[in-house]
C-alpha cells in the first residue's frame, strides 16, 4: 500500500489465471486504495465453481468501476 501511494500510481491493469479468485481479489485491493482498475479481457482465464463463476466475476467488477479492455 505504501508503495502504491509513494509512487502516486493511479491505475493498474490487471490480468491472470482464475479471474473469479486471484484476478478478482487484486481488483478489490486495489480499488480500496483509490486506485482505477483495468481488466483486460483477453489476458484473463477462470475457473467456474459452484456459485463463483467468471462472468459473475467480471459482472461484479465492472459494476464496482473496473474498467473492461482488450489488449491489441
Amino acid at each position: 500500500e505504501y508503495i502504491f501511494k509513494k509512487l502516486g500510481i493511479k491505475e493498474v491493469y490487471i490480468m491472470g489465471v482464475l479471474t473469479n479468485v486471484c484476478v478478482k481479489y487484486a481488483d478489490e485491493y486495489f480499488k480500496k486504495l483509490g486506485i482505477q482498475t483495468y481488466l483486460i479481457k483477453n489476458a484473463i482465464k477462470g475457473n467456474d465453481f459452484p456459485g463463483d463463476t467468471e462472468e459473475d466475476a467480471i459482472k461484479e467488477m465492472i459494476r464496482t468501476g473496473t474498467k473492461l479492455i482488450d489488449y491489441r
